[in-house]
């Protein structure tokens, strides 16, 4: 009888290089559909930090400086619409819906928000728009919206702020 010992069948040798093909597929696969979840995350997690921190400026604060609203330009360092915390001033908020239409891009890099787009709403209890602004997103983006209870001249309203790319 012949010693047969390293010798390699030609069945076997495409068998493991059909297995091996196969695993190294799957896994380059998986490894950028992986990618592009982890991807789309942070893109979310960025796009809610900046809302998050934009409503939190305008609710929160008076801006900087504290009387911007009166300022002949938008020469500020924040915007904020609080006369205190979660009480909208109407002049602060009228100053800046009226700005919308000449500097939505200047109010975007004020808040923050750079390369993503905006728009703000507040409404009341029942769901009237009482004061809007900003770019309103298509039917196809994916946008972020904080919602906020706010007070305008003794009256509880949603604050609305979407963020989207």
């Amino acid at each position: 009888m012949k010693n047969c010992k390293g010798q390699i069948f030609t069945t076997d040798f495409v068998f493991a290089v059909v297995v091996l093909l196969f695993i190294l597929v799957i896994s380059t696969t998986s490894f950028g559909l992986i990618q592009n979840a982890l991807n789309e995350e942070e893109f979310y997690f960025e796009m809610q930090e900046k809302a998050f921190n934009a409503s939190q400026a305008l609710v929160s604060t008076q801006g900087d400086p504290n009387s911007w609203e009166l300022l002949s330009d938008l020469n500020v360092n924040s915007l904020g619409l609080a006369k205190e915390r979660n009480v909208i001033d109407e002049g602060k908020l009228q100053r800046l819906v009226d700005l919308n239409s000449t500097n939505y891009q200047e109010i975007k890099e004020i808040l923050g928000l750079g390369k993503y787009e905006f728009y703000f709403r507040l409404t009341s209890m029942q769901g009237q728009t009482v004061k809007e602004f900003g770019t309103f997103p298509g039917t196809e983006e994916k946008v972020i919206v904080i919602e906020r209870y706010v007070l305008l001249n003794g009256e509880e309203r949603k604050f609305l702020l979407g963020v989207f790319k």
